[in-house]
């Protein structure tokens, strides 16, 4: 098992970008998972690899220009012409966004994927700044064309919520939930995470509750990004929630070191020190783990129904 996020440049304002995964279950004729690497069997599939380019963008003209027999002349201050080409350069952005989107549905859908995930709704940034109204809208209206696009190729879509440094839109399963709604799409689910979640959320497990069947993709990852149970997250709780929603779609384990990541990621995910170096021994114990708390939070769950 193998996973990559691959960067998308954008702002707010402009386009829904980020990063994003795409899911491939590895089955056989019978329709089961398959057991490999390592034991583990489903793969998690960066974007590059399957054939879709992540350095696509449109870019905007300079800012200033040459005009025979006269100085520069910044754009910015050419009243109404110069907000309708401003404009006209935002609208091509968020198309281009758009357009990368809809090609990632397609590598989802070619390469016999189920899921395109990630924070495809934002730049995956730290913001010096609030969202905007205009940007929001924007990002809702792109969200809910591409969930159609979706629903055609047979692709879930799943909106990964994350915390303040990496996003200044989707921080909470609230906002998510909120989100969703606003474009009025039936196939768009949250994808949680409980890094995140440690952060942002004041009760993880609550928040869980809230998602309900909303909740289309879910990552365990320790508070320090490293081996389950080296941090401080109350896996119990969480598994819990998970077994009182009737969760029964993908659990993945997500961790990060800077010795096999994508150097752009790690920066962006602030990775500054690895706690593991070797991926398969990780991969190993983060499956007995996760498998380990399935079966507790169903025992819990017995033992509290039992007279």
């Amino acid at each position: 098992m193998w996973s990559q996020h691959i960067p998308f440049e954008g702002r707010d304002d402009d386009q829904p970008s980020g990063y994003t995964f795409l899911r491939l279950d590895r089955r056989s004729d019978s329709g089961r998972s398959r057991e490999g690497h390592g034991g583990l069997g489903r793969l998690r599939v960066p974007a590059d690899r399957a054939g879709l380019s992540a350095a696509r963008e449109v870019r905007p003209r300079p800012a200033c220009e040459a005009r025979a027999g006269a100085g520069p002349r910044h754009r910015g201050h050419d009243g109404a012409a110069g907000l309708g080409r401003r404009l006209q350069r935002g609208r091509r952005r968020r198309e281009g966004g758009e357009e990368l989107l809809a090609s990632a549905v397609a590598a989802v859908r070619d390469i016999g994927g189920s899921k395109l995930g990630g924070i495809l709704y934002s730049a995956h940034t730290k913001y010096g700044t609030m969202p905007s109204d205009r940007g929001r809208r924007n990002s809702v209206a792109a969200i809910a064309r591409t969930a159609e696009v979706a629903k055609s190729a047979g692709v879930d879509l799943v909106l990964e919520v994350v915390n303040r440094f990496e996003t200044n839109l989707l921080n909470t399963t609230a906002q998510g939930l909120e989100f969703i709604a606003a474009t009025g799409s039936d196939h768009v689910r949250l994808h949680l995470d409980t890094f995140h979640m440690n952060i942002e959320e004041a009760n993880p497990a609550a928040a869980i509750r809230l998602a309900g069947d909303k909740l289309g993709y879910f990552h365990i990852g320790e508070s320090n990004r490293g081996y389950l149970g080296d941090g401080v997250i109350d896996f119990a709780g969480i598994f819990d929630a998970l077994l009182d929603i009737g969760y029964e779609r993908d659990v993945t384990f997500e961790s990060f070191s800077g010795a096999v990541v994508d150097e752009s990621l790690s920066l962006a995910c602030a990775i500054w020190r690895d706690t593991w170096t070797e991926s398969l021994p990780l991969a190993r114990h983060a499956k007995a783990f996760i498998d380990l708390k399935v079966d507790e939070a169903a025992r819990r769950r017995a033992t509290n129904a039992r007279p």
